[in-house]
């Protein structure tokens, strides 16, 4: 079920696991495996940036991650009919849950919930048991019940930093250097240029809007500030406005073309963009009143 890395060769620890659904359950199933995918190899997860390899499987796996109606998981001993819960094999997501979250994430995207409870389940069923909240104000860990209250901790769908080192101790694993927000020609924020469309939704949740253009479609992600084009079934292009993506060399939203030149200094530059192009992509920094007001990152056959 588990294979450990050895430190020579530094391959991924591999978990197998299997995806499935009990009762009568409304979300869709296929986005929830897609999600559940995208969620448990994310780099800021469980993965431990690469370190750890989350492989879907038919049978065999480790644990399986099952979406349940609310009457199957109250059926459990120990489970409620409110809440997801783990049992033994089973990592079972309440389909109410999935669909709607709780009062803790009222102010949150459904997506981040979502994110949460499968890292939540699922650190159970590599071992871990519940936290608490270490401070006020503080990025609640994973493993606090976050459904049921955050005790002054802000929600945080993703391991903390001290969980993430505990399940690299556990596999023996070293965990992976953090992705930057943007690699030039490669990505911007969780999104890669190729990955699929059901990739994005898994990583962003539903876009606030969706449109089609010509064989593909536009999503919008307003609270990212990301709009996404799929195109022939993979994502031809990613932009964003936000200033909470940067490149590895620090370029982001807001620098100047001259800031832009010295952290990269193969760009391009003239009064309205700067520009890099290399292995198929072009990356594009556009220009307002001299500053870096969207990034670009596009594929160029």
């Amino acid at each position: 079920m588990l294979s450990a890395a050895g430190s020579a060769d530094a391959r991924p620890a591999t978990i197998k696991y299997e995806v499935s659904r009990a009762g009568a359950t409304k979300a869709n199933f296929h986005q929830f495996g897609y999600t559940v995918d995208a969620v448990l190899n994310d780099p800021r997860g469980w993965s431990l940036s690469g370190a750890v390899r989350f492989t879907r499987v038919s049978r065999g796996g480790r644990f399986t991650v099952r979406l349940a109606s609310p009457r199957v998981v109250g059926s459990y001993g120990g489970c409620s009919s409110y809440y997801s819960c783990r049992v033994g094999f089973y990592v079972m997501i309440n389909d109410d849950r999935w669909r709607f979250a709780t009062p803790s994430f009222r102010d949150q995207p459904v997506h981040l919930y979502r994110q949460m409870v499968v890292n939540h389940e699922v650190g159970h069923a590599l071992g871990f048991g519940h936290a608490t909240c270490g401070r006020a104000g503080w990025r609640a860990p994973v493993m606090q019940q976050q459904s049921k209250g955050l005790g002054g901790c802000r929600p945080n769908p993703w391991p903390l930093t001290s969980e993430r080192r505990a399940l690299a101790r556990r596999l023996g694993v070293q965990i992976g250097p953090t992705p930057p927000g943007i690699e030039v020609g490669e990505r911007i924020g969780p999104v890669d240029l190729g990955a699929s469309r059901e990739q994005v939704i898994g990583r962003l949740g539903v876009p606030r809007r969706e449109s089609r253009t010509g064989g593909g479609a536009l999503l919008e992600y307003t609270r990212e500030r990301l709009r996404v084009l799929v195109a022939k079934e993979r994502v031809a292009a990613v932009s964003t406005r936000s200033e909470a993506f940067t490149t590895r060399n620090g370029a982001r939203v807001g620098l100047t073309s001259g800031e832009v030149r010295r952290r990269l200094p193969a760009a391009s530059c003239d009064a309205t963009s700067c520009l890099i192009e290399g292995r198929g992509v072009l990356t594009t920094f556009l220009l307002e009143g001299g500053r870096v007001a969207k990034i670009r990152i596009e594929r160029r056959d």
